[in-house]
């Protein structure tokens, strides 16, 4: 399954400055390696900066939720998440 706006929310996070945004995700059919694969986020390139922090969660057995940080967001090309560490 693909990225779907509706289990993206924001839930927190700097509306201005440079305070990192943080979102929600869950999908049911991927698993949370999926959701954290490049390109993954490529449709909410415009709502994204590198530092955001995305929630993400999966209905799936594999895989546990976890927090990935927003990593590059190109022009063109694929977004990119890395565990927060």
């Amino acid at each position: 399954m693909a990225f779907s706006r509706e289990n993206f929310q924001r839930i927190g996070g700097g509306l201005s400055g440079t305070a990192p945004a943080i979102f929600s995700h869950h999908n049911d059919s991927d698993s949370v390696a999926t959701q954290a694969g490049a390109g993954y986020f490529n449709n909410a390139r415009e709502e994204l900066s590198v530092g955001d922090q995305i929630h993400l969660s999966s209905g799936t057995t594999t895989g546990t939720g976890g927090v990935r940080v927003v990593a590059t967001v190109p022009a063109t090309g694929n977004v990119t998440l890395v565990a927060l560490s």
